[in-house]
């Protein structure tokens, strides 16, 4: 309508409005309206569902990436079940539907960084801690071989776990010139995981 009634082309008041590309699909755009009216429409979107939870994981995926920590489309969903764990039913195909959706609406993609830093010994030595937390958790009392008598072990065995893994993408702005991501060392730390199978196949 602001086309019509003004003087400047359809190009440029799409662009002004960020909607180039339904000028440049304005003939399928047509075809779609001639078989389908009510595709025809100014219409509002639909609404958010969980505008509470996006604020929050958008919140998230911001602080991150303010200190050039590279944000995985998993670290999101991860964040969204720890507000919500019944979101989107807990379905991982509607979750990552969201998630995509999500990064439409906040215009994020999924970039390759163009500058690399060195982690600071203070975030390595953060994320270390939490992964043997989580790691000592699972063995400490009420953990999962609790109550399981120790002669039921048939076997056990130690292996190495890299607990930070190198860094090929992460989530940013649309636009942004500079994506930047820090990294660990070129040897990355890890830790001795003990794994244990138990009579019962546990």
């Amino acid at each position: 309508m602001e086309h019509q009634k003004g003087t400047c082309r359809a190009y440029a008041t799409a662009k002004r409005h960020g909607i180039q590309r339904w000028i440049q699909h304005l003939p399928q755009l047509k075809q779609a309206v001639s078989k389908r009216p009510s595709k025809l429409t100014v219409s509002e979107c639909p609404k958010v569902a969980a505008p509470e939870l996006e604020a929050a994981v958008l919140e998230y995926c911001g602080t991150l990436r303010d200190s050039d920590i590279a944000v995985s489309t998993n670290m999101l969903i991860v964040k969204a079940l720890s507000i919500d764990p019944t979101f989107c039913g807990g379905i991982h195909k509607r979750l990552f539907h969201w998630l995509y959706k999500f990064m439409e609406r906040h215009t994020l993609y999924i970039r390759c960084p163009t500058r690399q830093g060195q982690k600071k010994s203070n975030h390595v030595t953060q994320v270390m801690n939490d992964f043997v937390g989580n790691l000592s958790r699972r063995f400490l009392p009420f953990g999962i071989l609790e109550n399981v008598p120790m002669d039921r072990v048939v076997n056990m065995e130690e292996t190495p776990v890299h607990f930070k893994p190198k860094v090929h993408t992460t989530i940013s702005k649309k636009g942004a010139t500079t994506v930047s991501a820090r990294v660990g060392s070129t040897h990355n730390p890890c830790v001795s995981l003990c794994l244990a199978v138990t009579a019962t196949g546990k």
